[in-house]
């Protein structure tokens, strides 16, 4: 004997246990973000924004095609610390922890590879002197080279 019939008046098993589920686990998402203190503008962390130094960016446009159309490189190539900061000022962003975008340093080429990270981490340290709070950063490091990686961390 089942215990709901397939009728249109009752709904099934499953139905019943997935939605019963499903709100149990929504409240206390719901709870929580009643509860949160509303989010005051500057005070956000954005943890995936792209750093884009110029020599580091003069190098791989050099060296490689993108596979991006013209307006894009064109955005690429003029990035600036001051447009991001515009932009995270836009969006109530106080700081922006920096990472590398494709396509990395890493070409196989180890001596290529070393001197890409150090330019990145260079101009990533500098931006955070010049801008203290503003930036905090992913640091790039030339893996697979592990002895490299190693003296770019020390």
């Amino acid at each position: 004997m089942a215990l709901f019939s397939s009728c249109d008046c009752c709904i099934g098993r499953r139905q019943f246990l997935a939605g019963g589920l499903a709100a149990a686990a929504a409240l206390p998402v719901q709870r929580a973000l009643a509860q949160a203190p509303a989010v005051k503008r500057g005070r956000r962390i954005d943890v995936h924004h792209h750093f884009l130094p110029p020599q580091y960016m003069k190098e791989e446009h050099e060296r490689i095609n993108f596979g991006h159309d013209s307006v894009s490189i064109d955005k690429l190539l003029s990035w600036s610390p001051k447009q991001s900061l515009e932009i995270m000022d836009q969006n109530g962003i106080e700081t922006a922890i920096v990472s590398i975008t494709t396509p990395g340093v890493w070409f196989g080429d180890v001596t290529a590879a070393r001197r890409l990270s150090r330019i990145w981490n260079d101009y990533a340290a500098e931006a955070m002197r010049d801008h203290p709070g503003r930036y905090g950063l992913f640091a790039v490091v030339p893996l697979p080279d592990t002895e490299g990686s190693l003296k770019e961390i020390e």
